[in-house]
């Protein structure tokens, strides 16, 4: 008798422990503290697999030591395209009603909005904030009601652009619209605008970025449009990937519309949100790139955080990574997951396999262990847009010489491999598109100083989008 009660007495102890433990798990990966206690992870019985490949198993010892690896994340199918329809949206557009929005652009903003708010449901909420030297909260968040469509009706034709630009005021609002909500209300998307540059209050893209990123961690998605030629792209970049959402380029403003309209398909449709990679390193090893998401350190892991997956999306992040190559021997990587948010749980999917890779001396046999298929992967959708970002880069800094080198060192280091791997796609690659990368540079430094610096600044920013866009939106279905 004594004994059936410590042994009662030992069960209820230990279930205590584990309870508390779990909510003290919760509560410190939610960043809110013991107010925002969450379901423990679960492991394996959600709705996204994990699956990765190398691109070559081994590296040659003195090299440099970089490989690549291929992960690729699929979501299950868990609503038809056709419901996704109903599913309820919080959204906030934070527009830029600076001087410089004056005209065509404020013109076909307005629209845009009008235009959306006519695609959203009932259960729908949407608030519009402003901003210039200050950010004004023009609406609450409003469910989609016919009174409050005609309210935000209202408040958009109300708006008069002049002043400054408080990028960061505006995207803290629109933040603090969201993050006030009600708990368990699930995602909500912050929709950033602005054509210029930010020149009022917080300027500083690292804390501009800290913002995003806050949001992104509470279920809270940042994307940002950037209009015409005079707004900072690296800046609009960092807080769409910080934010966990998307950037997009307009040209001119006249694609708003089809913008707001994509940005509200993407909230509906997001099956898993929160998304987390964690790579485990081991001594020595760093993660270079991720398909150009911000790569973090954390607790001895390599940490990315991408966008959203779609339902029944499956998507393939290509990373490059690096390990000492002193010694012959033999790496394994283990223990590498996704963890993210469905239905107000947080799962994990583990990668099955680790991923072995092997240190020799013999570079012939570094080279023939090559994956074509993974190699051919990451160079058409990956090494090749980033490119495209690299001479972004230098044709905004008006250095065309070193844009051309960037060019040729590409070439020479991707036929030197392809000399053996054999890839038709890849050779196809190298006679078309680089050689139309190489032509562009050419032509945006040719022509009066005044034409060739305006030339250089729109081919900026296609190339940056361009390879932006490539190599984060390398998803299929």
């Amino acid at each position: 008798m004594k004994t059936n009660r410590l042994h009662s007495l030992f069960l209820i102890g230990a279930l205590l422990v584990i309870s508390c433990g779990a909510m003290a798990f919760a509560a410190f990966t939610s960043g809110d503290g013991p107010a925002a206690v969450q379901p423990p992870v679960a492991i394996g019985q959600g709705i996204v697999t994990l699956t990765g490949r190398l691109a070559q198993e081994k590296i040659v010892k003195n090299g440099n030591g970089t490989f690549a690896m291929s992960l690729v994340m699929k979501a299950e199918e868990v609503f038809p395209a056709a419901a996704a329809d109903s599913r309820q949206v919080d959204m906030v557009l934070v527009l830029d009603r600076s001087g410089s929005m004056q005209g065509e652009k404020m013109q076909y903003a307005r629209q845009a909005v009008l235009e959306l708010v006519e695609k959203f449901n009932a259960a729908d909420r949407l608030a519009l904030v402003t901003y210039n030297e200050e950010a004004l909260g023009n609406t609450g968040l409003l469910p989609a009601t016919a009174a409050n469509r005609q309210a935000i009706r209202g408040a958009v034709q109300a708006i008069v652009p002049r002043g400054g630009t408080n990028l960061g005021a505006g995207l803290s609002e629109g933040i603090r619209i969201l993050t006030a909500r009600a708990p368990g209300a699930g995602s909500g998307r912050v929709l950033l605008i602005s054509d210029g540059l930010a020149n009022h209050g917080i300027t500083d893209p690292v804390a501009l970025g800290r913002m995003a990123d806050e949001a992104g961690r509470r279920e809270i998605t940042v994307s940002t449009v950037g209009v015409g030629l005079d707004f900072n792209e690296a800046l609009m970049t960092r807080l769409a990937d910080a934010g966990t959402g998307n950037y997009t380029y307009l040209e001119n403003a006249t694609a708003f519309a089809a913008t707001f309209k994509k940005e509200l398909d993407l909230t509906r449709q997001a099956a898993a949100t929160a998304v987390e990679i964690r790579i485990p390193l081991l001594r020595g090893m760093s993660v270079l790139e991720a398909s150009g998401y911000p790569v973090a350190v954390e607790d001895g892991q390599a940490v990315i955080r991408p966008s959203n997956l779609l339902s029944g999306e499956t998507r393939e992040l290509f990373l490059a990574c690096r390990l000492p190559a002193d010694q012959e021997n033999t790496s394994t990587l283990s223990g590498i997951s996704v963890s993210y948010r469905h239905q107000g749980r947080t799962h994990r999917a583990v990668l099955a396999e680790p991923l072995i890779i092997a240190c020799v001396a013999d570079e012939q046999a570094a080279m023939a262990s090559i994956d074509k298929d993974v190699w051919e992967a990451q160079v058409l959708k990956e090494d090749y847009n980033r490119l495209r970002q690299e001479v972004a880069a230098a044709v905004k800094g008006g250095e065309k010489a070193a844009a051309v080198a960037k060019i040729e060192q590409y070439r020479q280091d991707k036929e030197k491999v392809n000399a053996l791997v054999g890839s038709e796609s890849v050779a196809d690659n190298l006679v078309h598109d680089v050689e139309a990368l190489r032509s562009t540079v050419e032509e945006v430094f040719t022509g009066p100083a005044p034409l060739a610096e305006e030339k250089q600044k729109k081919s900026a920013k296609e190339l940056q989008y361009q390879g932006y866009e490539g190599r984060r939106q390398n998803s299929f279905n």
